[in-house]
C-alpha cells in the first residue's frame, strides 16, 4: 500500500468481510460492530484502516456513475492509494465527472460505502470484479486521525473510553 518512508503513523488495520444473518442485520447490530472496531482502534493506536467495500453486480456500465464519482471525489492521497494487481485492475474513472448527478449517485451507493465516506474515507485507484460474490469491489482507506469529531465523540461515548489516546484522539 505505501512505501516504508511514506507509511503513516500508527498501526494499520485491515477490516475484512463480515456477514450478519439477514434476521439480525439491524442498525443496533451494525453499531455494535462499529463500537468494537472503534474500541480496538483506540486501544491499539491504529493510524489507518483499510478494506474492501462492494458495489452490487459486475456490470461496469451500470456502476460507472458510482465508480466515477468515488474516483473523482474520494480518491486516496498518493501515499495511501492502493492499487490492484495489474491483471485485476479496472479503472474507476469511467465517465466525465461533470456529467454526474452527485445527489443521485450518493443515493445509490451502498450504505457501507457511504458510512466509510462519512468517516472521511478514501478509495483506491481502481476496482476489481468478484464474480463469485457478484460484486465489484473497491478498496477503502480511512486515516483515523481524519475521522470527524462527530463520529469520534459518538463512538468514544458509546465504547466507554473516557480519555482516548492515539491517532483517533487527534
Amino acid at each position: 500500500m505505501t512505501s516504508p518512508r511514506s507509511r503513516p503513523a500508527g498501526e494499520i488495520l485491515e477490516l475484512g468481510r463480515s456477514c450478519v444473518d439477514a434476521d439480525h442485520r439491524t442498525r443496533g447490530t451494525l453499531q455494535l460492530l462499529w463500537r468494537g472496531i472503534a474500541a480496538y482502534v483506540l486501544q491499539h493506536r491504529i493510524g489507518v484502516m483499510f478494506g474492501c467495500a462492494s458495489l452490487p453486480g459486475t456490470d461496469l456500465g451500470a456502476l460507472a456513475p458510482m465508480l466515477t464519482y468515488l474516483h473523482a471525489n474520494h480518491l486516496a492521497p498518493p501515499e495511501l492509494r492502493p492499487r490492484a494487481l495489474p491483471h485485476r485492475y479496472l479503472p474507476m474513472n469511467r465517465l466525465d465527472p461533470a456529467s454526474l448527478d452527485a445527489r443521485a449517485v450518493l443515493n445509490d451507493l451502498p450504505p457501507l460505502v457511504k458510512g466509510y465516506l462519512r468517516l472521511g474515507g478514501f478509495v483506491g485507484d481502481d476496482a476489481v470484479l468478484d464474480r463469485p460474490f457478484n460484486t465489484t469491489d473497491i478498496c477503502v482507506v480511512v486515516k483515523t486521525a481524519l475521522i470527524t469529531d462527530k463520529y469520534h465523540k459518538h463512538y468514544e461515548r458509546r465504547s466507554g473510553w473516557s480519555e482516548p489516546t492515539g491517532p483517533i484522539a487527534s
